[in-house]
């Protein structure tokens, strides 16, 4: 699914019809991709690397990927939450 993603980013090719579409792209040539997740427990910061990784293969070298990622301080005074600074660490270790 991230390579029919990109691919279909990829497919805009003309001034007229990224205007057409709403789509402004930057660099005709490169995709910018975002990863958007949380690195307090769970899917995101279980997997954020592993999207990257794959989002990397199907890109070229004018692309680039940014990650923006939710710290556990946002799940604070939260019930279960206690685990949120041990798992966003073992995320990034």
């Amino acid at each position: 699914m991230i390579g029919q993603a990109i691919n279909a980013v990829c497919e805009i090719r003309t001034n007229k019809q990224e205007f057409s579409d709403n789509f402004q792209v930057s660099n005709p040539d490169g995709v910018e991709t975002f990863i958007v997740g949380s690195l307090a427990g769970g899917t995101g910061s279980g997997t954020f690397l592993d999207v990257a990784f794959l989002a990397q293969r199907y890109l070229n070298t004018f692309s680039k990927i940014t990650g923006v990622f939710v710290l556990p301080r946002v799940f604070a005074n939260l019930t279960q939450t206690n685990m949120v600074t041990s798992n966003a660490y073992g995320a990034l270790k």
